[in-house]
């Protein structure tokens, strides 16, 4: 939006706060990104009307959407490292598959768990332990088996 007089703009005819904080011009501009609405690029003169061109309002939006993209980058930055921080909390105490399960569908994850049919042998094999500990669940099941 260009403004090029505050006094002779019919827009602003009942504005009193305008009148009032001496403004004389002035021009803005969203920042909008992918449908987004960020805020509002603002400048404003007080000594003279027709300050700004259009040409000016032209650049001027050209650095609002700017502006813009790069509040969304940062924006999609800080949800980035957000997730990653999840990420190592979760796999702190879970397997990278559950931490995976976890982040596709975080929707279908709830508290209390879920039943399974599961077998547990309990088993005392001479070194076992110490084996087993840097073997695949897969293949400590086909020894056994």
């Amino acid at each position: 939006m260009l403004i090029h007089d505050v006094a002779g703009d019919e827009r602003f005819a009942a504005s009193e706060s305008l009148r009032l904080s001496g403004i004389r011009s002035a021009m803005c501009a969203p920042l909008i990104y992918k449908d987004k609405v960020f805020g509002l690029f603002y400048v404003d003169c007080l000594s003279k009307p027709y300050a700004f061109s259009k040409e000016e309002l032209s650049i001027f939006s050209v650095i609002a959407a700017e502006a813009a993209i790069s509040f969304d980058n940062a924006q999609s930055h800080e949800e980035l490292a957000l997730r990653v921080v999840e990420r190592k909390a979760l796999e702190r105490f879970l397997s990278s598959a559950i931490v995976e399960k976890i982040l596709a569908n975080p929707d279908q994850i709830h508290l209390g768990g879920e039943n399974q049919t599961a077998t547990i042998l309990f088993s005392d094999i001479r070194g076992f332990t110490r084996m087993s500990e840097k073997m695949e669940p897969e293949n400590v099941v086909e020894l056994l088996n």
